[in-house]
């Protein structure tokens, strides 16, 4: 067996894909080209937006938005990877029922987010840049006193002094932040708690919904249609389901799947 093709695929490659995209599954395409099915998957959502989970669709349109060059002029390429992670979880949470206005909020709820992490990873930094300073105070306190540098040592002290200034305000613009996050989630009644309170309104008693139904005739009727058509399309399904099957060593046999179905030996 030859082995997978790698690198980019071509302008020929491409072309082949686009031309069998309606009539060929990604795994035949795949086979066809003699490419790894994963890359072409890959490929034919990048280029093609096909195949798209409700999350993958949410992001692609946000980086075709206009909004998204100014985004890649505020974040890194990893927060900007990030951000098209969480904008697709939250659009897809609440399956694209959001306005112009809120897709406003979702952007703010995850820029705060992507700022609070840079908070955090400020203050990572400055325990270890305030540990290491420790580490050299240490050592010159270790020496001898008329062979310590006073001098060093005053300098150390302050750049210590300036870190743990500085690990003191991103925790506190973490807190801010964090706050900011609390409120758009709850004007968003994106919470667990508002969540579950709209499940709970949401319920209905029993002797409601059958007062609704002797209400509504026409409802009666619409489902007893399509109650019938489910248990049609299950009976033919059943028939063809339960007809002899020729399997790969040419062995024919019926599929077993209940005792309905099953064809006596004088039948056969």
């Amino acid at each position: 067996m030859p082995s997978l093709k790698k690198g980019r695929i071509s302008k020929a490659e491409e072309a082949i894909i686009e031309a069998n995209l309606e009539t060929m599954s990604a795994d035949e395409l795949a086979i066809k080209l003699n490419r790894d099915p994963k890359s072409v998957k890959d490929f034919v959502k990048r280029k093609f937006q096909v195949g798209l989970t409700g999350n993958e669709e949410a992001a692609h349109d946000l980086r075709n938005s206009p909004g998204w060059a100014q985004l890649e002029l505020q974040f890194s390429p990893t927060e900007l990877d990030t951000f098209e992670y969480n904008w697709g979880r939250i659009i897809e949470q609440f399956r694209d029922d959001v306005n112009a206005t809120e897709e406003m909020q979702v952007k703010d709820l995850i820029k705060y987010d992507l700022l609070a992490d840079r908070c955090l990873k400020s203050n990572r930094d400055s325990l270890g840049d305030v540990a290491a300073i420790e580490a050299l105070i240490a050592v010159e306190q270790a020496r001898d006193l008329d062979q310590q540098d006073a001098e060093l040592m005053f300098r150390l002290r302050q750049e210590r002094t300036g870190l743990r200034v500085s690990q003191e305000t991103a925790n506190r613009e973490f807190r801010e932040l964090q706050g900011k996050k609390s409120a758009i989630l709850k004007d968003m009644r994106a919470t667990r708690e508002q969540r579950v309170k709209n499940l709970e309104d949401s319920k209905q008693t029993l002797t409601g919904w059958v007062i609704y139904l002797m209400n509504n005739p026409d409802v009666v009727a619409e489902y007893g249609k399509e109650m019938k058509m489910m248990e049609m399309a299950m009976g033919n399904r059943k028939g063809q389901l339960a007809q002899p099957h020729v399997y790969e060593d040419g062995m024919v046999d019926q599929p077993f799947l209940n005792c309905d179905t099953v064809i006596k030996e004088e039948d056969r």
